[in-house]
């Protein structure tokens, strides 16, 4: 699961309790609000035990106390992750349209918003000093934020690896992106102020001409001549399915 507002998260976590059955991320990210909120080391695990143990029916201080612990431990090399905008540039943009697959090219600018925005937040106290960029999310979590549905034996992920646009790191599993860097200095197109809507922003197109349109809903798909061309088609194809069937009378 993404986590694009780790602040907002934690304080839904303080109403609702854990996400799933004693969540390590989930406590990680409770300690490292506390530690926000400047609370001392033993203040935090207090804390964090009193969380466990009223969100938990099953809590046992003997069973989870390692696990709780190593959440917390955790939570000392990292602050919460924020909201922050994050700039894609003209010559992406431009890279990501070389795939020439409308639906492929969303999830491309997906993984770039994702990764541009884990580097961007990066919060560990030891920094990577790589200049690329690295996604560390399941394929199904990215083409949901993509708003793609992945048809029945497509590989949509293999073809952008085929291409080159991404790498896998062996050692992480991650991917990287190998069609831009942090050097990429052009001019900014589009700036991601809601990573919770990141396919929002990438530009529409018609998927029969390649023109930029308007979506007004997600079956919008064609420009307005597009759409005429293939209603006179739909109409034409009535047309003759109905003298058909009057002959065949």
């Amino acid at each position: 699961m993404n986590i694009f507002n780790e602040l907002a998260y934690a304080e839904k976590l303080l109403i609702n309790g854990f996400s799933k059955y004693m969540s390590p991320s989930d406590i990680t990210i409770l300690a490292k609000y506390y530690k926000r909120l400047e609370f001392k080391e033993n203040e935090i695990e207090k804390k964090v035990f009193e969380f466990c143990e009223k969100f938990e029916p099953t809590y046992n201080e003997i069973l989870h106390t390692e696990r709780i612990l190593r959440a917390i431990k955790r939570a000392k090399s990292f602050d919460l992750r924020l909201p922050q905008n994050v700039p894609i540039t003209k010559n992406e943009i431009l890279k990501i349209k070389e795939v020439g697959n409308y639906r492929y090219e969303k999830v491309l600018f997906t993984l770039l918003a994702v990764g541009k925005y884990y580097k961007i937040t990066n919060t560990n106290k030891k920094k990577s000093i790589s200049k690329d960029y690295y996604v560390n999310c399941s394929q199904n979590e990215i083409l949901k934020l993509a708003h793609v549905i992945r048809k029945k034996d497509e590989g949509i992920f293999y073809e952008l690896f085929r291409r080159g646009f991404i790498g896998e790191n062996q050692k992480t599993s991650s991917i990287i992106l190998k069609f831009t860097n942090i050097d990429d200095n052009s001019e900014n197109e589009i700036l991601i102020d809601d990573m919770d809507k990141i396919a929002d922003f990438y530009p529409a197109r018609c998927s029969t001409c390649g023109k930029i349109i308007q979506k007004n809903s997600n079956r919008h798909t064609l420009c307005e001549n597009c759409w005429k061309e293939k209603n006179k088609e739909i109409q034409k194809k009535w047309i003759r399915n109905k003298r058909k069937s009057n002959v065949e009378v």
